[in-house]
């Protein structure tokens, strides 16, 4: 690597993303969030909630009896809808305080509860500082781990709580790379605004493959998710909250989807 290679590799790599930034955007966003989505934050969802819910708790695996994090937990929609549904004990984990004590509410103020749900303030790339080693049964990320600034660490930290046998569930959006130069500059800019206005750092599929290879985790399935979309509701907050998301965008977001968007749900597990 060249010396202004290096360069501008030091540039880029200085303006990741970093767990205080995903901090202070949730602190912030979160009522809007409500506003838009209700208490379950997923941009890929189904007309019905439930059904979107009852989906990943087929997909992951996730059973009575188990042991879970639910990593980047926002408020805990799904959490607390998995343990009216399962008798499990749910570890809750989010980067936002604010979110941590909304979250405390809605829990202590559900009656219909089978399992567990416990809500902590904490960072998802440290799980072992709160939660005992080989403790845990599943991991999921829902379309949380897009907001990690260095996913080989939150992967190593899920190796470290993990139980052997354990699996990690990741439900995400990634982009596509295409042949045409243009359109991939196109690309390119179009996710440098969906970072920016989310607080995202949208990555490859395939470079979340070699991330979990490389950290030793066995795939066990990674797909395009098996559901139907239902984009209403995603569109309409990014326009209620005038977020640019293409180059040539004048005034509110139009609500046409970003189509080289690709959303994936992967099961890993630990060795």
């Amino acid at each position: 690597m060249n010396f202004l290679k290096k360069l501008f590799r030091k540039k880029e790599d200085s303006a990741l993303l970093t767990p205080k930034d995903v901090e202070k955007y949730y602190d912030e966003w979160t009522d809007r969030y409500m506003d838009g989505f209700g208490d379950t934050f997923q941009s890929y969802r189904t007309e019905s909630l439930p059904a979107l819910l009852d989906y990943i708790i087929q997909s992951s695996g996730m059973r009575d009896d188990q042991t879970i994090i639910d990593a980047g937990c926002g408020v805990c929609g799904p959490a607390i809808y998995f343990a009216t549904k399962l008798n499990v004990k749910i570890k809750a984990l989010t980067i936002s305080d604010y979110q941590c004590t909304i979250a405390e509410k809605k829990i202590r103020g559900n009656s219909l509860l089978k399992g567990q749900v416990e809500v902590r303030h904490g960072d998802f790339h440290q799980m072992e500082k709160y939660y005992p080693e080989t403790s845990v049964d599943l991991i999921y990320f829902l379309e949380s781990l897009v907001h990690s600034s260095d996913i080989p660490q939150a992967l190593n930290s899920c190796k470290r709580v993990l139980r052997k046998g354990g699996r990690v569930y990741i439900k995400d959006l990634y982009y596509n790379k295409v042949e045409d130069k243009k359109l991939q500059k196109e690309i390119e800019e179009t996710i440098r605004n969906l970072n920016k206005g989310f607080s995202l750092r949208v990555e490859k599929i395939d470079v979340l493959k070699k991330m979990v290879s490389d950290a030793g985790f066995k795939i066990i399935m990674c797909r395009p998710l098996q559901i139907p979309l239902y984009p209403e509701i995603g569109n309409r907050f990014v326009a209620n909250n005038n977020i640019t998301i293409y180059k040539s965008q004048k005034g509110l977001y139009d609500g046409k989807g970003v189509t080289y968007l690709a959303y994936y749900e992967t099961l890993i597990e630990k060795a």
